[in-house]
């Protein structure tokens, strides 16, 4: 009988440490599942951020891309406007010139 309770009592606690084995085991899979979960949320956001970061170099490298085309016009036009100043001043000259000497 002594035997018996021996037997009862070693299995019961191996009962106990194997359910220890498996609140720890389960506990550790909780806690991986929970790190695996944030870094997919850190991995998400970082995506978020980087498409957002693109939509916001697209919209810059537009912006940009206008003010150079409008400065390349202002450009042409100014480099126009001084090509007829020289022209009307070549001109006078030329008519000083002319009527000065008749």
């Amino acid at each position: 009988a002594a035997a018996a309770r021996e037997e009862v009592a070693a299995a019961a606690a191996r009962i106990l440490r194997l359910e220890a084995e498996l609140n720890q085991a389960k506990l550790a899979r909780e806690l991986a599942e929970a790190e695996v979960e944030e870094r997919r949320r850190i991995a998400e956001k970082a995506v978020w951020e980087k498409e957002g970061l693109q939509v916001e170099l697209e919209e810059r490298t537009k912006t940009a891309l206008m003010a150079q085309m409008r400065a390349r016009v202002e450009v042409e036009e100014l480099r126009r406007e001084v090509a007829a100043l020289r022209q009307q001043r070549s001109e006078s000259t030329l008519d000083l010139m002319i009527g000065g000497g008749g």
